[in-house]
Parts: structure tokens; sequence; C-alpha cells
């Protein structure tokens, strides 16, 4: 009883670090603890499945049940995978869509700044042109 509560506070401690490591230290202790955790996790795990495979093997109605679970947690990890692919699709959609609206503004900026420019040139022209009259009328004055 006392080793259960004492893994139990151990993976605790590791998952609060993993999730909002902090400091450096912290993000530092983080995977060698994960690592730890694992094996913790492996080392309590082994003996469970070891009694499990035994019981399965000589009762058929617990066998049973255990392929059910299995059955039910492969589909409920195939609709978790379904469901974060779907997901993460909407996400690149709506990125493609946020680039396409990006290159539709600078298509539209490249157009307006080439109006700016030809404008700039009508404008010299013309400017430079009164000067020449300017220069003109006051020679004939």
């Amino acid at each position: 009883m006392e080793e259960t509560f004492l893994i139990f506070f151990f993976l605790s401690s590791i998952i609060f670090l993993v999730s909002k490591p902090k400091t450096l230290l912290q993000q530092s202790i983080v995977f060698p603890l994960l690592n730890l955790g694992t094996l913790a996790l492996q080392t309590i795990c082994k003996p469970i499945a070891n009694r499990l495979k035994k019981e399965a093997g000589v009762n058929p109605r617990f066998r049973q049940f255990i392929i059910n679970i299995a059955q039910v947690a492969g589909a409920a990890l195939v609709y978790e995978v379904q469901k974060n692919s779907r997901g993460e699709a909407r996400k690149e959609e709506k990125r493609q869509e946020e680039l396409q609206e990006i290159r539709r503004k600078h298509a539209k900026m490249e157009n307006e700044i080439e109006e700016l420019k030809r404008r700039y040139q009508d404008l010299s022209l013309k400017i430079a042109e009164e000067m020449e009259e300017m220069k003109q009328r006051h020679h004939e004055c």
C-alpha cells in the first residue's frame, strides 16, 4: 500500500513537471524523471500483465472480457487519432486560407505601388514640361 502511494506521488510529480517546466532546472530534470517514471510504470505493470495473461489462459470468460476491453480501447484509439487528424486538417486549411489572403493583399499592394509609380512618372513629366515652359517664358520676357 505504501509503495503504491509513493509511486503515485512520484508519477504525479513527473506529470506536473512535464506539463509546466518553468525554470531551466525543471526543464533539465524533466526527461530523466520521465524516463525513470516510465521504467517504474513498466516495473509495476509487468507482474500485473503476467497475472492477466495467466488468468486469460485459464478462464474463457475472463479472456473474452479482456478481448472486449482491448477492442473498445482500440476503437477509442482509432477514434482519437481520426479526430486529431481532422482537427489538424482544419488547422491546415485555415493556414492555407490565411496564406491565400496574404498573397491576395500582397498582389493588391504591388498593383497599388505600380499605379503610384505611374502617377509619379506622369507628375514628374508634367512638372518638367511646366518648368521648361516657365524657362521659355522667362527668356522671352
